[in-house]
């Protein structure tokens, strides 16, 4: 003969009952200490990167007056270039 459920009861593994409020109180506790382990993870790796950038990283210091050389990356000129000429036929 099958058991009835009742709609304040949920059957769960084991046929063990727990009202379906406890069941998604449990549901989102386990989803929020993934969330934490997920962010704490991440927190670890962002400093691991932050770390190693800094390795290679030096202070600088210019006064008012200072010539500097500055370097673009090329990706960013033509991109820059590019959009410079989209303007231009914009205004035409």
């Amino acid at each position: 003969m099958e058991e009835i459920t009742t709609p304040q009861t949920l059957k769960i593994k084991g046929h063990i009952k727990k009202k379906k409020i406890q069941v998604v109180e449990d549901h989102i506790e386990h989803q929020q200490q993934v969330l934490q382990l997920l962010k704490d993870n991440a927190t670890l790796v962002q400093n691991r990167m932050k770390q190693q950038a800094d390795q290679h990283r030096n202070e600088r210091s210019f006064d008012v007056g200072d010539w500097v050389f500055l370097r673009l990356h090329l990706k960013h000129a033509i991109y820059k270039k590019e959009m410079l000429k989209i303007l231009h036929a914009l205004k035409k």
